[in-house]
């Protein structure tokens, strides 16, 4: 393993109940144990709860590889993202926060314990923790504001997006966030830096904006058999993007892993995917 192959995701643990079963969830520790199952030391921020959902979790985290030290047990209860299946065949999602985002806010950050970690992804992070994160580090960043930007336009920090070198959009997170900052192009956000925007398109694959070229990277989205559930596609997408850049592979590499991981996501419940798969995908292509 290089010394340098270590990234730390910042974000929730949440208790993911689709379609009535209770599966593990929040992008941080989904991202970190598909980035672990690709050979890729990750190691997750986050808050966790005294429960035993949240224990039995930590200890999964633990089996896979994942570095859990930054994980505080601060929470009586684990927020939770409910996915049921609605009337017209479509799903639906509920958030109940149990004070998670608050928590997380007020995580009592130690500059000393980033200093393992060359690359740290902010995923969903609440504004405070993570203006702190990009003043007090040396790490690469990157960064997604995540779904809470659409309702609360401060998860976007423009100072933040500043000290990033990479920045993740869904279409809606980019549209909600462009009229906030009033852009009308991904490449008036990079304005002739080296940073790279990523905007993820579901069925239509994901666009990839650097200042090299007018033009997007447009990677297709890799062809499934079956779809059963959405959930954590995304995540899944931004952990092979992430892993691939760590590893040091090019755009397209990355792109491809991520879309093919994505893929996969989305024909089962749960965004943590199987070991075997994952090892399967790192001996073909990184």
């Amino acid at each position: 393993m290089i010394e340098t192959e270590n990234i730390l995701i910042v974000g929730s643990l949440v208790k993911d109940i689709i379609f009535g079963q209770e599966k593990y969830g929040g992008s941080a520790p989904v991202i970190a144990s598909n980035i672990k199952g690709l050979g890729i030391n990750a190691g997750v921020l986050s808050v966790a709860s005294r429960d035993k959902f949240s224990q039995e979790y930590l200890e999964h985290l633990v089996k896979l590889g994942v570095n859990i030290e930054l994980i505080l047990t601060t929470l009586d209860e684990l927020p939770k993202c409910i996915v049921d299946k609605t009337d017209n065949k479509d799903t639906d999602s509920t958030w109940v926060d149990n004070g998670g985002h608050s928590a997380l806010d007020e995580y009592n950050l130690s500059t000393q314990s980033l200093q393992n970690y060359p690359y740290i992804h902010l995923v969903s992070c609440p504004p405070g923790l993570a203006r702190r994160l990009a003043n007090s580090t040396k790490s690469r960043l990157s960064y997604e504001p995540g779904p809470k930007v659409l309702f609360d336009e401060s998860y976007f920090d423009y100072k933040v997006f500043e000290q990033s070198d990479c920045m993740f959009f869904n279409e809606e997170e980019y549209t909600r966030v462009s009229a906030v900052i009033g852009v009308t192009s991904p490449l008036e956000l990079i304005d002739g830096s080296n940073k790279i925007v990523v905007i993820t398109k579901g069925s239509n694959g994901s666009d990839i904006y650097t200042s090299a070229e007018l033009e997007p990277l447009r990677i297709k989205a890799a062809p499934i058999k079956q779809l059963i559930d959405f959930t954590g596609a995304g995540d899944a997408y931004k952990s092979g993007f992430l892993a691939g850049m760590v590893r040091g592979l090019d755009m397209p590499q990355r792109a491809f892993i991520g879309s093919l991981m994505a893929a996969e996501c989305i024909q089962q419940i749960g965004g943590i995917l199987p070991v075997d798969y994952l090892i399967g995908l790192r001996h073909k292509y990184m």
